[in-house]
């Protein structure tokens, strides 16, 4: 982005920005950069979604992640699924696919080591050829959120492919 994101990160009167509220912003920020790709290619920019079909979207098989799951305070079911809501996806709605990425947005304030480690397994899993989702890339996004507007910005952290950090 040609201004760091600054015009994403739009102070509310309370002082900043919530996750939501920036990762919304991104995402149609997103939809206007990729329109001439999704109106040819029938794909969506989603944000907070977290539907698979009529279901919620899942990750299976987390039991030997369940020391980071609880740290995030976050519920593992009886049958190893833990429910998830990317930030941002780009994909094609349906089984089929494809996946294209998934960003996971944390604010600098807000970037707790709980909530961060499990950002990065959301994004090694939902990366992975091995999982049901397999986004093609998946990126780790810093907002910083200021009173100054010219603090204001979006740094991509990481960068996952096939389940691995590249980059």
């Amino acid at each position: 982005m040609a201004d760091g994101g600054r015009e994403l990160l739009q102070l509310k009167a309370d002082g900043g920005a919530t996750e939501q509220r920036i990762s919304g912003a991104l995402a149609l920020h997103l939809r206007s950069e990729l329109r001439d790709f999704i109106a040819s290619e029938d794909v969506v920019v989603d944000a907070e979604y977290f539907y698979d079909g009529d279901d919620a979207k899942m990750m299976a098989a987390m039991g030997p992640f369940a020391d980071i799951i609880e740290r995030a305070r976050r519920r593992m079911r009886y049958d190893g699924r833990v429910g998830i809501r990317p930030d941002i996806i780009v994909h094609r709605r349906g089984p089929e696919g494809p996946n294209y990425f998934v960003i996971e947005v944390k604010k600098r304030s807000n970037g707790s080591a709980a909530q961060t480690e499990f950002d990065l397994l959301k994004l090694r899993m939902m990366t992975s050829p091995e999982q049901k989702y397999r986004y093609i890339y998946g990126f780790q996004v810093r907002a910083f959120d200021s009173d100054n507007a010219e603090e204001r910005k979006l740094e991509v952290l990481s960068t996952w492919h096939g389940g691995k950090q590249v980059a």
